[in-house]
């Protein structure tokens, strides 16, 4: 019941992050947790793509630094090779610390997710 409540939280919240994050590029079609085994698992229809592209973040956590809070994750790949490889070169530079910052009107979602 309770891993439940949580998935739909979480749920949530990864949906809120991901939406800001995504929209530039694409739209958020549909998104899957198992907070059990730390996984996300998400469709997006990016602009000009007539097939959705499936994506997979591992090993999340959510975390407070100070007053902020930050999605963490440790891995993340695609149903799409191309995609994976950018994500394997890139996205460490990008993210640096393969996190996002969970905007404030979330925070105390997050804080009891954590």
């Amino acid at each position: 019941m309770f891993g439940k409540l949580k998935d739909k939280g979480i749920s949530l919240l990864v949906h809120q992050v991901l939406e800001t994050k995504i929209k530039r590029y694409g739209k958020l079609e549909a998104l899957d947790i198992d907070s059990g085994r730390k996984i996300i698992s998400f469709t997006v229809r990016l602009h000009g793509e007539e097939q959705e592209t499936r994506l997979f973040i591992e090993n999340y956590t959510i975390t407070q630094i100070g007053d902020k809070y930050y999605f963490n994750f440790k891995r993340m790949h695609s149903s799409r090779l191309w995609i994976t490889r950018l994500i394997e070169d890139k996205l460490g530079e990008w993210l640096e610390l393969h996190q996002l910052e969970i905007p404030t009107a979330l925070a105390r979602l997050a804080k009891t997710m954590m």
